[in-house]
């Protein structure tokens, strides 16, 4: 089947033109998830460290304050 596809008794120019555009599109596909899921991620880190942050803040000028 594999053979008699990309053999050259096919037009073996155009599978392999296809199977490039697929291999292309899997490989485009890939990296927009990969950065996609990069940012979210770095939003979230940097969404946590900053309530975590004014959590910390607050607290502090409570604790301060009912001194």
């Amino acid at each position: 089947m594999v053979v008699s596809l990309f053999g050259k008794d096919f037009h073996s120019a155009k599978p392999k033109l296809h199977v490039l555009v697929v291999v292309v599109v899997v490989v485009v596909v890939v990296v927009v998830v990969v950065v996609v899921v990069v940012v979210v991620v770095v939003v979230v880190v940097v969404v946590v460290v900053v309530a975590v942050m004014v959590v910390v803040t607050i607290t502090i000028v409570i604790l301060y304050n009912y001194r």
